[in-house]
């Protein structure tokens, strides 16, 4: 990370349109984080936000429970998408980007953020959908 911020500081000048900053800083960011899993040969692993306790705060014990089962089980599911599917579900949902600034964050065009959003989202409701045929069985 601190590489990238580093990275960011020196050319942060070079940028020219202002309203591009975000999606040039996923850019520099993610691009930092597979060539730093590249180089310790260990696999790139986007994370996700921790799970916030005041989200909870105002459920009964049980609601609480199954919020938080809930959330467990989207993040497996999503820890087993590949890493296309996972860097998009992550960018649009946990960071909140745009599918315009996604595309200029990953370099694709929007279209092809439409299709792997899509595609995305089908696989984690099959993976999801499973999850939940074993745990009843």
């Amino acid at each position: 990370m601190q590489d990238a911020f580093i990275q960011v500081l020196r050319n942060v000048a070079a940028l020219r349109d202002p309203a591009s900053f975000r999606p040039w800083f996923y850019r520099i960011v993610i691009n930092a984080a597979k060539r730093s899993a590249r180089n310790s040969s260990r696999s790139l692993s986007l994370s996700v936000r921790p799970i916030d306790q005041a989200d909870l705060s105002a459920l009964s014990p049980e609601e609480a429970a199954l919020g938080l089962e809930e959330i467990r089980d989207v993040r497996a599911a999503i820890a087993e998408l590949s890493e296309a599917h996972r860097e998009i579900i992550v960018l649009k949902y946990y960071t909140n980007l745009s599918e315009d600034e996604i595309a200029g964050a990953l370099t694709i065009p929007a279209g092809t953020v439409k299709s792997r959003l899509y595609r995305a989202r089908e696989a984690l409701e099959q993976r999801l959908a499973r999850r939940e045929g074993v745990m009843r069985s």
